[in-house]
């Protein structure tokens, strides 16, 4: 089992919904390996692009659908090496130069790994992550017409929409884009969020208990969940959520409370 408090706070600063206190941890890969192992086990879509060369305003898959900030019937395009030689199988592309490619997610989508490209010319893709807990926009460094490997997995939220831009004069790309939805046990990252909110109120003074009382609760949840015991995780979760209730409003702030509270909860429901 891992050290919860180890990686804690750092799912905590990564990613938060606002108003909530679920964390969400977004994982990027740049190489496929770690990406299909990270994704083992999940049914992906995966699409190649092969077949006809096909014109569109938007191109609907199981699981995506690609569209472009250009609006015409011809935003996007399906095309071959007979027609561009600088690739070597068929890849989806941006028909205008500088036109963005943009991949609409359907719901509960938290996986995504692609070839991204600049075609003709370029240094740089952009490409914008727009998850439920906001948006992100990853520099990838390219080789006009040669592909680069970007993968991203999102715990404890959902892909939104992922839209790869270009520099001017260049033509943004995809191809073997797979994604789709990874199950994951969402007690760990319950876990790790109680854990990171005990940090965060004890930094801001939301949480100013005197004695060992709170850190003695915390190391018997840690200590349960190392011993992978889920029945004296129960019983420690129990023991904390008292505490907390009994505390609230005195040595922990009633909002610090509440969401303390609410974390508990989580975790003792996915037990």
């Amino acid at each position: 089992m891992k050290v919860l408090r180890s990686f804690a706070l750092g799912l905590w600063l990564m990613a938060c919904c606002a108003g909530t206190a679920h964390a969400q941890e977004v994982q990027v890969f740049t190489s496929r390996a770690p990406f299909d192992a990270a994704t083992s086990g999940a049914a992906l879509h995966t699409l190649d692009f092969e077949g006809a060369e096909v014109q569109a305003q938007e191109l609907v898959y199981p699981g995506v659908t690609f569209s472009s900030n250009d609006a015409t019937v011809e935003g996007l395009w399906i095309i071959s090496p007979f027609y561009y030689g600088g690739i070597t199988s068929n890849v989806l592309v941006g028909n205008h130069s500088s036109n963005s490619v943009i991949a609409t997610f359907a719901e509960g989508t938290n996986a995504v790994g692609t070839d991204l490209f600049s075609l003709v010319e370029g240094s740089y893709l952009f490409v914008t992550l727009s998850t439920t807990a906001g948006e992100m926009t990853i520099p990838l460094s390219v080789v006009p017409d040669a592909p680069v490997f970007l993968g991203v997995v999102v715990k404890g939220g959902a892909l939104l929409r992922m839209t790869v831009s270009p520099e001017d004069g260049a033509y943004a790309a995809v191809d073997n884009f797979a994604c789709g939805t990874v199950v994951f046990d969402p007690l760990p990252q319950a876990l790790a969020a109680l854990f990171a909110s005990v940090g965060e109120g004890i930094e801001d003074g939301t949480i100013h208990c005197r004695g060992n009382a709170l850190s003695a609760l915390l190391d018997r949840v840690q200590r349960a969940w190392d011993a992978a015991d889920r029945a004296q995780l129960r019983v420690a979760l129990r023991a904390l959520y008292n505490f907390v209730r009994a505390r609230a409003g005195k040595c922990i702030a009633w909002e610090r409370a509440r969401a303390l509270v609410e974390i508990i909860r989580q975790a003792q429901d996915n037990l």
